[in-house]
């Protein structure tokens, strides 16, 4: 069954050459072809096709748009590209857009062609057996010194041979330019060519010949010599230009001599090109005549003038049809095309699609006899980088026919990545109005600031200009900060002390970034800069309240300890001689002085156990113990042991989960689950036996701010409950939600708990219901790395 395929290429000496080379391979392939990308994308919405072979570079649109535009609509067609731009970024730009195979434009594309073509589309033909058919697609192993003649008229080829007949010179004939880039890949070092063949024009298969080797050296040769077409000559790569008939055959021999040896010492006559693209060259000999550079036509000094007046911006010469007929080195460079590549094509191709408009309607203006301006225009690189430039169009020779358009062209890329970093500075420095702003460069010296700096530092900015980093800055015990500590892109915040030239100090707190331009050529360090003054101000100030605080509370502390401990003497005496004067004189005191009596022995008694619990409160700051491993299961079997009486009493079912290992003090821990257990015993509900759940965990909440894990403790109970609109009043001292009738008590079991609890920098809660229960929530760090020495 034949195959359908698409020939996706504008260049129609390239498009002859696929042609050849498949049909010898193969005889049963149907070629179409198109050179446009629009074009081939409806060929392929409309028509059954086997494969595509798709050139990059095509007018109107690139061949990247159109691969991926075909990708969108037919995800299984097989899609070949074949460009001279082989490279790894074009490579990846077109895997992306779902290239099936890639193919280089080069010396081996016969062959290379017909194995990515059996690759791709699973053909099965051999491309060396389809080789073989034409030897012109098997390439020379070693080139030596070989000539090819291409000329549609066999005395050439006869005159040539004769020439040559006893130098021993190999040579290679063609009589048309698709011949000649068939045998081309054979491996010759010359090409001697006529202009002028019949099926297309010999400066195209020159064009040509440089795309698929830059070295290889090309003389033309014509019987219609004329100025423009031995500067086209020269543009395109030749290194000569002959005129038939030939009256001088030494002069023959000699220019392919010449080429011969260019070609050995590997010249490839770049010196040449880069000589005549960048305006050193005045004018050339070519055929014993001398052509004055750079005119081709032009016919005015003017033009002249203008070309080597702005060597250092992109200058491009369009003919009517709007093609490139002449780019100088800068543009080649804009572009990054080689500048042989560029010629021919039209400048549209250079443009991105929405940008085009903006063109086409500055070219109606030139038409007009208006010189035009664009602002800002962008344009296609080889790996489809665009690139801002800006675009002076000026009419040249009046619109007559040649090259009627003249472009002076400035890359913009430089000037638009200092607009961004500008933009980026004045957006930081707009951010931090109220903080300094200091930049400086890779040496560390200061290049700019805000006013916020000058503020900060005490002197001008042009004073601070100029200044070494380091310099300024010392750390809070004076002593100088790392060097390496400013140029560590990774650097964290950190409080120092800004010294001015003056030796004025001010406390601060200093950040780092690095900013770089898009090419990577520039960077700068910024430090923003705080004044701290007040911060450490309001610091010093809440240090020494805190230290105030704490001597206050140790005072109240030993106050209470010393308080409580005097009052239990004459609440001794107060007992005791109650006592002796109930057992010595009860028989003679009536009820009412025996009530009075009892009353003052109650009420003594109840303010020894007041006392007693206040002394218990202060006890547990002032009479601290270092931090254990404690575990809390034993803690728990000695507190129910304690309190075995009441637990029989009260008929109480008590239940303990897995209970966790801590840091604490044992002895506080042991009173926190005591009074904690002995409250869910007493507020039982009556003719309700109460029953205790006692659970553990590690808390599953995230670790922040730097403290440690966690410890869950629950204490659940069956009991009375109480009203949760009273939950900061039962752990504060003293404090009873029912009378000394209901339950016993002196209200300071709770506010105890609190106080063990926070001395192990935890915290308590409950959560309760009237007649439903309560749940205590006790919150403990699993240790105490640096809070409890």
């Amino acid at each position: 069954m034949a195959l359908n395929l698409l020939i996706v290429e504008d260049d129609e000496v390239v498009q002859e050459t696929y042609r050849r080379i498949i049909d010898k391979a193969r005889r049963n392939v149907t070629l179409t072809m198109t050179s446009s990308g629009h074009d081939a994308i409806e060929l392929v919405r409309t028509q059954p096709y086997d494969g595509v072979i798709l050139d990059l570079l095509l007018p109107g649109m690139s061949g990247i748009e159109v691969l991926a535009r075909i990708r969108e609509q037919n995800q299984t067609i097989p899609i070949i590209v074949s460009t001279t731009m082989d490279t790894p970024e074009v490579r990846h730009k077109t895997e992306r857009h779902g290239v099936t195979d890639f193919v280089g434009k080069d010396r081996e594309l016969a062959t290379q062609l017909l194995k990515v073509i059996d690759r791709t589309l699973g053909t099965g033909t051999d491309s060396a057996a389809a080789a073989s058919t034409s030897p012109s697609v098997s390439p020379s192993p070693i080139r030596h010194k070989r000539l090819l003649v291409v000329d549609d008229e066999p005395v050439v080829h006869q005159t040539i041979d004769r020439i040559y007949r006893d130098d021993g010179l190999e040579i290679g004939h063609a009589y048309s330019v698709a011949e000649a880039l068939a045998e081309i890949h054979n491996g010759y070092s010359v090409v001697l060519s006529d202009i002028r063949m019949p099926d297309m024009d010999g400066l195209q298969l020159l064009r040509n010949l440089k795309r698929l080797d830059p070295s290889i050296e090309v003389v033309l040769m014509t019987g219609y010599a004329s100025i423009e077409t031995a500067m086209k000559a020269s543009r395109y790569g030749a290194l000569d230009y002959l005129t038939k008939p030939f009256t001088d055959l030494n002069q023959l021999k000699d220019t392919v001599g010449k080429a011969m040896q260019q070609w050995q010492d590997g010249q490839y006559n770049k010196e040449l090109y880069e000589a005549i693209m960048g305006g050193d060259v005045d004018s050339l000999v070519m055929n014993g005549q001398a052509i004055e550079l750079p005119h081709f036509q032009l016919g005015t000094a003017e033009i002249a003038t203008q070309l080597m007046s702005n060597l250092n911006d992109g200058l491009v010469f369009t003919s009517n049809d709007g093609a490139i007929a002449f780019a100088n080195l800068k543009f080649s460079q804009c572009v990054n095309h080689p500048f042989l590549n560029i010629i021919g094509k039209p400048f549209a191709d250079f443009i991105i699609q929405e940008d085009r408009r903006q063109w086409r309607e500055a070219l109606r203006l030139i038409k007009s006899q208006r010189s035009h301006f664009i602002s800002e225009i962008r344009l296609y690189t080889r790996t489809d980088i665009t690139v801002p430039v800006m675009i002076n169009l000026s009419s040249v020779n009046g619109g007559s026919t040649g090259h009627d358009v003249m472009m002076v062209i400035t890359d913009l890329s430089a000037i638009r990545t200092a607009q961004q970093r500008i933009e980026l500075l004045a957006g930081l420095v707009d951010k931090a109005r109220f903080e300094g702003v200091l930049v400086f460069d890779p040496d560390g010296k200061c290049v700019d600031c805000n006013v916020a700096v000058e503020r900060i530092l005490g002197i001008r900015k042009t004073e601070v200009i100029g200044l070494e980093v380091p310099a300024l800055f010392e750390s809070e015990d004076g002593s100088p900060v790392d060097q390496h500590y400013f140029f560590d892109r990774e650097a964290s915040p950190r409080e120092v002390v800004a010294v001015n030239p003056n030796q004025q100090r001010v406390p601060a707190e200093i950040s780092i970034e690095w900013i770089e331009s898009d090419d990577k050529t520039q960077k700068n360090g910024i430090i923003f800069l705080r004044d701290i003054t007040e911060r450490k101000r309001t610091e010093t100030m809440l240090r020494q309240q805190a230290q105030e605080l704490e001597r206050s509370n140790q005072e109240l502390e030993q106050f209470a300890y010393v308080s409580s401990h005097d009052l239990q003497e004459p609440l001794r005496k107060i007992q005791s001689f109650g006592a002796r004067l109930r057992k010595g004189c009860a028989d003679t005191l009536d009820d009412k002085n025996k009530d009075y009596l009892d009353r003052i022995i109650g009420a003594a008694e109840r303010m020894r156990g007041l006392i007693h619990d206040l002394l218990a409160l202060s006890r547990i700051t002032s009479n601290r113990r270092p931090f254990e491993h404690v575990a809390l299961r034993e803690i728990m079997d000695n507190v129910m042991s304690d309190l075995t009486v009441l637990i029989e009493e009260t008929g109480a079912t008590i239940t303990v989960g897995n209970l966790n290992t801590i840091e604490a003090d044992p002895v506080q821990l042991h009173q926190l689950f005591q009074n904690l257990i002995g409250n869910a015993l007493k507020f039982h509900r009556d003719s309700i036996a109460p029953v205790i759940d006692i659970q553990s965990r590690t808390s599953t909440r995230a670790v922040v701010d730097g403290l440690p894990m966690e410890c869950e403790i629950t204490v659940t109970d069956n009991g009375i409950g109480f009203d949760m609109r009273y939950i900061d009043r039962i752990f504060a001292p003293f404090q009873r939600l029912h009378s000394r009738n209901e339950f016993a008590g002196t209200g300071m079991g709770l506010a105890i708990c609190r106080k063990i609890v926070e001395r192990h920098s935890g915290s308590v809660t409950a959560t309760s219901e009237i007649d439903s229960g309560t749940t205590f929530l006790v919150m403990l760090p699993v240790e105490h790395r640096t809070l409890e020495g």
